[in-house]
């Protein structure tokens, strides 16, 4: 599987007036989420970041590195990015390490609790990587386990 075609749903905490905000972001493992710009307004809270690993896999209900959007808490906003949306078909979790889903773009923008965002850039602000370099451990995961599975 290309990575253009594996989408990362990642965790987000934030905090306001000592309440803490859960969201999920959805983009493709060739893009960077926002987190601390899109998503902060998005979310509305002062600071954010990823959730740690306690929290996510607590509140999800799902093992670290198979996060999925689908089955998170009903009051948790999912963010998802224009090029998932529109993706034809796209490689995500399904709350477990070990498998994956395929859907099409459009299911996951469909979601009851889902937004389409086109706020953040469609490549990372990384530096340039050497050619086939995944872009995060979370996509070298996934890469290794689609190749295992075939």
């Amino acid at each position: 599987m290309p990575l253009a075609e594996s989408a990362n749903c990642v965790l987000i905490a934030g905090k306001r007036g000592g309440e803490t905000r859960l969201a999920a972001a959805l983009v493709l493992a060739t893009t960077r989420a926002d987190v601390n710009g899109a998503v902060r307004r998005l979310l509305d809270v002062r600071k954010c970041s990823f959730a740690s690993r306690e929290l996510a896999t607590g509140e999800s209900g799902m093992e670290y590195g198979g996060i999925t959007p689908l089955g998170l808490p009903a009051d948790w906003p999912v963010f998802v990015d224009a090029a998932v949306a529109a993706a034809d078909r796209v490689v995500i979790g399904s709350g477990l390490r070990r498998s994956k889903l395929v859907l099409a773009g459009s299911v996951l923008a469909a979601l009851p609790a889902a937004s389409v965002w086109r706020g953040w850039p469609r490549r990372s602000s990384r530096p340039a990587r050497r050619r086939n370099e995944p872009v995060n451990r979370t996509a070298e995961v996934l890469v290794d386990e689609l190749v295992r599975a075939a």
